[in-house]
């Protein structure tokens, strides 16, 4: 019986700046678990109309990777109570992307969110041949799904529901 080893190799993942192919000012959100991932909805309401949304998948993986970070960042967007965040969500016949990355930052008020994903293929295709973690390997491009702006209330509410 022959067994295999796994070697693990640590890969960057450059995150792009720009060329977000879409970016939403929301100010609703529903965060619904299932199991091995969480959909996530974001609505601009205006004067009880949507204007725009977004939807995504977030995997338990990513989710667990964040956790730490997530919520240590967490505890600098202040003590802020949202006001009328309860949304129902979009139909069931949105486009929903997958993301691997989630990015966060805030300003003041004003807080951003970014999702974006990379290939395990293309990141297997990069490292094939590397053997052991000396290897050096060329940053992974990332693509941008999407540019996400709130009040760092909602921000905070968000990271919350998809941790609760």
């Amino acid at each position: 019986m022959s067994s295999s080893k796994e070697n693990e190799i640590k890969v960057e993942i450059a995150m792009q700046q720009i060329g977000f192919p879409k970016t939403l000012y929301f100010n609703r959100f529903r965060v619904d678990k299932e199991d091995g991932f969480r959909f996530a909805q974001f609505g601009l309401v205006v004067a009880s109309d949507l204007v725009d949304s977004y939807c995504c998948v977030l995997t338990d993986d990513l989710l667990l990777q964040n956790r730490a970070s997530l919520l240590d960042y967490v505890k600098k967007l202040g003590s802020d109570v949202p006001t009328d965040i309860v949304w129902k969500g979009v139909s069931s016949s949105r486009k929903a992307e997958v993301a691997d990355i989630v990015s966060m930052s805030f300003r003041g008020d004003l807080a951003e969110t970014v999702f974006s994903i990379y290939s395990i293929c293309a990141m297997s295709n990069l490292t094939r041949g590397i053997s052991g973690t000396s290897g050096t390997v060329t940053p992974l491009p990332s693509q941008p799904l999407v540019l996400l702006r709130s009040k760092t209330v909602f921000q905070k509410e968000l990271i919350a529901s998809l941790y609760d």
